[in-house]
């Protein structure tokens, strides 16, 4: 997966160069131009695989949290690849809902995701601790998705087009990466790893 986000960056960095645009890696197929494409495919798939995994791990084990976590990672896996938070955040555009701190409403959509799933995540989390290679992984998970949503916040409505195919580029990359991460520090736990 690192040497497919890898060829991915160097395609789009070459079809930026010499054609003026990074092509459908970065493009989504439902919205042409919001830059994501084939990553969205992959994070959204392996938000699923995380969240059949955490299904599996709270059946397995009979523990409600961590079923409900695996619910939530793939309704993000599904909203990833369907554009959902797109959508609400258009329809709170619509509605008039301010910007947060000058930044766009999509930030609101995420916060209101984060709040619903922070109850299972905390009433997971000893058992995260207790894999060192879940736990590692997981914890690579997090900073990568932290680094995505801090590219995420750029004010992308003042980014010329060379700056929003870089930064959608690095943005997807880095999100596809902890969706990955995420998935295999998932598999790691349920096999006790």
């Amino acid at each position: 997966m690192v040497l497919y986000a890898l060829a991915c960056l160097i395609g789009s960095y070459w079809g930026l160069r010499f054609y003026g645009d990074t092509g459908f890696l970065f493009r989504e197929l439902l919205d042409p131009e919001f830059p994501a494409g084939a990553f969205t495919a992959c994070s959204g798939g392996f938000l699923l695989w995380a969240g059949w995994t955490w299904i599996a791990v709270g059946r397995d084990r009979a523990d409600r949290w961590a079923m409900g976590l695996g619910i939530g990672l793939a309704y993000l896996g599904l909203d990833d690849v369907l554009q959902v938070h797109e959508g609400l955040t258009r329809q709170l555009v619509a509605l008039g809902v301010p910007r947060p701190l000058g930044l766009d409403q999509d930030v609101l959509v995420f916060a209101a995701y984060a709040m619903a799933l922070a109850p299972c995540l905390l009433a997971v989390l000893p058992r995260v601790r207790a894999h060192r290679t879940g736990l590692r992984l997981f914890l690579l998970a997090l900073g990568l998705a932290a680094a995505s949503q801090a590219l995420d916040l750029a004010p992308w409505d003042r980014l010329s087009t060379v700056q929003r195919q870089w930064f959608g580029a690095c943005e997807e990359t880095t999100k596809t990466l902890a969706t990955l991460a995420f998935a295999l520090a998932s598999a790691a736990l349920r096999n006790g790893r």
